[in-house]
C-alpha cells in the first residue's frame, strides 16, 4: 500500500495514477479525510491509500506522482518473489464480532459491534446491507465507521 498524505484542504480529486501502470497493477484506491484538534488548533488532512501489485520482481520505482500543484517525492523498491506457500487468505478478510454482555434478556438491548478487517482492497464498506436477525429489533448505533489497524505486522482496514 502506497499512502499519500496532504494537509492542503483546497486539493480535490485524487492523484493521478497512470505513471504507476507500467510496474504496477493499482488494485484500489481509499480516500481518508480526517480533522484533528490539538491545544485549540485544528488540522485537516486528506489521506489516499493506493493498494498495488507490483508487475514483476526486481528493483521499482514508484514515479513522484500529482495532485494539482503538489507532486510526491519517487520512491525506489526492491520487489521479492512472493513465496506461494506463505499466502494465506483467511487473513486477508475476517470479521470480529462483539457482545456487551454475555446474558440478553427479554426487552433489553444488548449492543453487538461487527468489526470487518481487510488488508485487501474491497469496496465501500458504507454500502453493506443492514444487519437483519430473527426475532430481534435491529437498529443501527450511528454511522459505520473506518479505521485502519495493525494486526502482526499488516495494516487492516
Amino acid at each position: 500500500e502506497l499512502t499519500l498524505e496532504s494537509q492542503d484542504v483546497t486539493q480535490f480529486g485524487k492523484p493521478d495514477l497512470r505513471a504507476l501502470e507500467g510496474d504496477f497493477e493499482v488494485r484500489g484506491t481509499r480516500q481518508l479525510n480526517s480533522l484533528h484538534s490539538l491545544d485549540g488548533e485544528t488540522r485537516a488532512s486528506t489521506r489516499w491509500i493506493i493498494t498495488l501489485l507490483p508487475r514483476r520482481s526486481g528493483s521499482l520505482r514508484i514515479p513522484e506522482l500529482q495532485l494539482g500543484q503538489s507532486h510526491s517525492q519517487a520512491i525506489e523498491l526492491q520487489v521479492l518473489q512472493a513465496d506461494a506457500s506463505r499466502q494465506d487468505s483467511a487473513s486477508q478478510v475476517f470479521i470480529e464480532a462483539t457482545l456487551d454482555s454475555n446474558e440478553v434478556y427479554v426487552q433489553a438491548q444488548a449492543v453487538l459491534t461487527l468489526r470487518i478487517y481487510h488488508s485487501v482492497a474491497l469496496y465501500d464498506d458504507s454500502s453493506l446491507s443492514p444487519l437483519q436477525l430473527e426475532n430481534a429489533k435491529v437498529e443501527p448505533l450511528g454511522e459505520s465507521r473506518t479505521y485502519e489497524k495493525e494486526i502482526n505486522g499488516v495494516r487492516h482496514g
